[in-house]
């Protein structure tokens, strides 16, 4: 028999998209495919927290690899959202945070002005903000305002997305907003 004859269509479609992603990482389709796809999945619906590591790790092979490449990080962004949305304690979702949080530290050792990576990093930290206590909130605000002020000053294109976001956090500041996606 052969192997795809015992995968399931969706299944199917999860390993087309990784045959395509082997072949060009830019590949926005298949990124697309992928965040319709998994949610589907039965893997997912039984351990999601299991199956977005492992999509969280694919993503983090590709920007190590390629960190400049957006595509990639659209899918990122969109894993981040889905572990924010699955049912698990706040303190699981914390700690997969933090633990994104130390992979992007260690890819803007290597790429320093990597704007995607800082732009994420701000992002995990605004959201690691809306799961912690007051004090811990306070200091995740003000790493993503130092990122984006970082980032206003590094990529002038998007510099009013950046100020955008500066004005969110001064205006959460006292009190603990759940941020958007």
């Amino acid at each position: 028999l052969s192997p795809s004859l015992s995968l399931t269509p969706k299944q199917e479609n999860l390993a087309y998209t990784q045959d395509r992603l082997d072949v060009n990482f830019s590949n926005y389709s298949a990124f697309h495919e992928r965040s319709q796809v998994l949610p589907r999945l039965e893997a997912y619906r039984e351990d999601p927290l299991a199956v977005l590591a492992e999509e969280l790790m694919l993503v983090q092979n590709i920007t190590v690899t390629e960190p400049e490449d957006q595509s990639a990080w659209w899918y990122y962004r969109f894993l981040l959202a889905a572990l924010l949305q699955v049912e698990a304690e706040d303190g699981v979702k914390l700690t997969a945070l933090r633990g994104e949080q130390q992979n992007l530290r260690d890819l803007l050792e290597l790429e320093t002005d990597c704007k995607w990576a800082l732009v994420m990093l701000a992002h995990i930290h605004t959201h690691t903000a809306g799961l912690e206590n007051a004090e811990a909130a306070t200091a995740e605000r003000a790493r993503a305002a130092e990122i984006y002020g970082t980032l206003v000053d590094i990529d002038a294109d998007h510099k009013l997305f950046y100020e955008s976001r500066l004005r969110a956090l001064e205006a959460a500041r006292g009190r603990s907003p759940q941020p958007q996606p």
